[in-house]
């Protein structure tokens, strides 16, 4: 997982039960399998992927058709993944890879009826230890102190405001934190980096590239925007894990009562 510490996600796309005619064993009948060999893209934002689906050869192939030249500047990472059997409950990660800017990946499918891939395009991260992703306003009544440990950070209270309801309605009543424009949140069991990873996850003027959750993290974010009441993000966490073959299914099947994630329940359950 060390790809996530210099890379952020900023997209993800998956493609579920792609299925692999297995007609090799047969030389005569090579122009049936070409038929069934098939091609498509997906142009997003962020990158222009090629599929390509061999059935004879049993292989898939994809290229990164947005970048003319290739380079090692990792573009995706590609996870492909199948069922151990066709009555298991286990997912199994079969390759992980990184597709290159400009490059190509291919992956030989000929013991598989079927396999699923997960893709989660990639941007370098911007590594600024000084760097405050939620800054005050112009004005120091925007100012709230956040203390976790013996940490603290200096946020705006107006743009927390905005996508927490938690911290809405608590500095809109006479509560102490509205008092001493500080909130302490030793009883989270997170650390400050986690919680500036959580503000970073979070879209401002400043910056607009989304950043969707990874592996690493997203039990985390998760645990924070129940938290905090941040729904967009917590429907982002719970779509991320239903792709997440990382994380055990069963581990899966354990959130879903105890954050309320349907759609985790309605796609495995």
């Amino acid at each position: 997982m060390e790809i996530f510490d210099d890379f952020i996600v900023v997209d993800e796309k998956a493609f579920t039960d792609i299925s692999v005619y297995n007609a090799s064993y047969c030389k005569k009948c090579s122009w049936l399998a070409d038929t069934k060999n098939s091609k498509f893209r997906e142009v997003t934002q962020f990158a222009s992927l090629e599929f390509q689906i061999n059935n004879f050869n049993e292989t898939f192939k994809i290229n990164d058709i947005g970048n003319a030249l290739e380079s090692d500047v990792p573009l995706a990472q590609i996870v492909v993944w199948g069922w151990y059997s066709s009555e298991s409950a286990q997912q199994v990660i079969k390759r992980t890879e990184l597709l290159k800017m400009g490059g190509n990946l291919q992956f030989d499918f000929s013991n598989a009826y079927s396999f699923s891939i997960v893709i989660r395009i990639l941007k370098k991260r911007e590594k600024d230890g000084d760097k405050n992703p939620f800054p005050s306003l112009s004005s120091t009544d925007d100012d709230l102190t956040v203390q976790i440990g013996d940490k603290t950070i200096t946020v705006s209270a107006s743009r927390l405001m905005a996508q927490s309801p938690m911290i809405h309605a608590m500095l809109n009543t006479e509560m102490r934190e509205k008092q001493q424009k500080s909130l302490t949140l030793d009883e989270l069991d997170s650390n400050m980096e986690q919680f500036i990873e959580f503000l970073e996850a979070i879209p401002t003027s400043n910056v607009q590239t989304p950043t969707f959750p990874n592996p690493n993290n997203v039990l985390m974010l998760l645990k924070l925007a129940d938290f905090f009441q941040v729904d967009w993000l917590k429907k982002r966490c719970e779509t991320h894990l239903i792709n997440c073959v990382e994380i055990p299914l069963i581990d899966r099947f354990l959130l879903i009562e105890q954050f309320g994630l349907s759609h985790l329940k309605v796609n495995y359950f």
